[in-house]
């Protein structure tokens, strides 16, 4: 299982952010992850599985809706692997900048420490494992079945919808 949790932020070059920014940083880190594998996900459902799939999500069975997905998408973890190996390398490409923003690229010294009980404060080389109970991705709702919706892009070969998303 995925975790995002500081120790993703060591890994990223992130551990010396405040505390309140590694915080928001891994909120919309997992939000921008749910987003892309329910976007991902929802792409491969026709409309009544994808009706289904929302029923499902908004009437928060999880057990249910875990099982809709073993069966629709049966390559769902690697999809959840995919989707997360590509925002970590965004999130890469990003770090010096963000660290720029905090004020942490000319005095990493004045950077706010990791507690001592925070996943991976005693390995800030940038290796640490993932190995203590953080946020768990429990993908996808991509902010639920009428977001996704409106994000859908049109497959290929597929005919024009005529209704507007609204009114599915």
């Amino acid at each position: 299982m995925i975790q995002i949790d500081d120790s993703l932020l060591l890994e990223l070059g992130l551990g010396a952010l405040p505390a309140p920014r590694r915080k928001e940083l891994l909120k919309a880190f997992y939000e921008e992850l749910q987003l892309r594998v329910g976007t991902e996900l929802s792409n491969r459902f026709d409309e009544e599985q994808l009706d289904e799939f929302g029923r499902l999500m908004e009437a928060g069975d999880d057990r249910a809706a875990i099982a809709f997905l073993e069966q629709h998408v049966p390559d769902r973890d690697e999809v959840v692997r995919r989707e997360h190996a590509r925002l970590r390398a965004a999130v890469d490409a990003a770090t010096p900048r963000l660290l720029r923003a905090a004020g942490i690229a000319d005095n990493p010294a004045s950077a706010e420490p990791l507690p001592p009980d925070a996943p991976g404060a005693a390995e800030l080389s940038g290796r640490a494992a993932v190995a203590s109970p953080g946020r768990s991705a429990p993908l996808p709702s991509a902010g639920g079945p009428a977001r996704q919706r409106q994000q859908r892009a049109p497959r290929s070969g597929a005919s024009p919808r005529s209704r507007p998303a609204q009114a599915r």
